[in-house]
């Protein structure tokens, strides 16, 4: 039997480059599947399969079953092809959008950064306003009322008005938060101990500085449960070492609020550079 086909050697049979394509393809798909499963792949007879190898020529038949099997093979690659593109081009979508994201962020900054600008004068003043109502406040000795109030003997300190002398001894105003937990914290604050006590805990393992999403989540987290323990517990927080009055609340408050908005786009910003870090390393993993 003449295996000239499979084998790749001469062709005088083929009169066209066509045709050697055909063999080419005929040699590969009896290799892969043998001739049985080949002559089914190819939807002819395995006689006429048999007698073309044997013969070393393709009768029009043949040729016929193989150009159909390569059109559907070049159809499968044309369509590779176009997922591949639908693919790009959603990427490149996904990637014109962050970039007005960043345009809208960038505009944003811009007028964030003119605003802070505009308000340190107005920032200043109440600062002012506050350590000048502070130092006059140290200044000026408080009336204890009437009555001698008890004393904490060896600190020179009174208990607080409506304190029980039977709790545990405190070195600080009822108001006044420490990063320390005293013994009697949870029950002066009252219902301001769970997010005392929270805030404690981030202030501990919260890093002062940082980036990143996470640390940026973790800094509006603190930031929110300062702003319910000054605006709704009226607690004082450290460094203060001397209550805040409605004033020194309000603006502590808002500054916070002011922090708020400007944490809020720097992790809207962090999150599109991650997404559009992961989006190159997938790019780059594709190719």
């Amino acid at each position: 039997m003449n295996e000239q086909l499979l084998a790749g050697g001469g062709t005088p049979g083929l009169e066209s480059l066509h045709e050697v394509r055909l063999a080419v393809l005929l040699r590969d798909v009896v290799k892969q599947k043998g001739r049985m499963e080949a002559a089914r792949t190819l939807r002819i007879n395995y006689k006429t399969l048999a007698a073309a190898l044997q013969s070393g020529k393709l009768t029009p038949r043949l040729c016929d079953a193989l150009e159909r099997l390569l059109m559907i093979r070049e159809l499968a690659a044309l369509e590779e092809v176009r997922e591949s593109v639908n693919g790009l081009s959603k990427q490149v979508k996904e990637v014109e959008r962050l970039e007005l994201d960043l345009q809208g962020v960038v505009k944003e900054l811009r007028q964030e950064i003119g605003d802070e600008i505009c308000s340190v004068t107005k920032k200043q003043a109440l600062e002012f306003e506050r350590l000048s109502t502070r130092l006059s406040r140290l200044e000026v000795p408080r009336d204890p009322g009437p009555g001698p109030a008890p004393t904490l003997q060896g600190t020179g300190m009174t208990w607080p008005r409506g304190s029980q002398q039977s709790q545990s001894f405190r070195d600080t105003a009822p108001t006044l938060v420490n990063l320390e937990q005293q013994a009697s914290d949870e029950a002066v604050f009252g219902h301001a101990w769970p997010s005392v006590k929270e805030w404690r805990e981030l202030r501990a393992s919260h890093p002062f500085k940082g980036k990143g999403v996470e640390w940026l989540e973790e800094e509006i987290h603190l930031r929110k449960l300062e702003i319910v323990l000054i605006g709704e517990h009226e607690l004082t927080l450290p460094p203060e070492t001397y209550p805040w009055d409605s004033l020194g609340r309000k603006t502590q408050v808002e500054w916070r609020r002011r922090t708020l908005v400007r944490l809020e786009k720097e992790r809207f910003r962090a999150g599109i550079k991650r997404r559009l870090r992961r989006l190159l390393t997938l790019k780059r993993w594709r190719e």
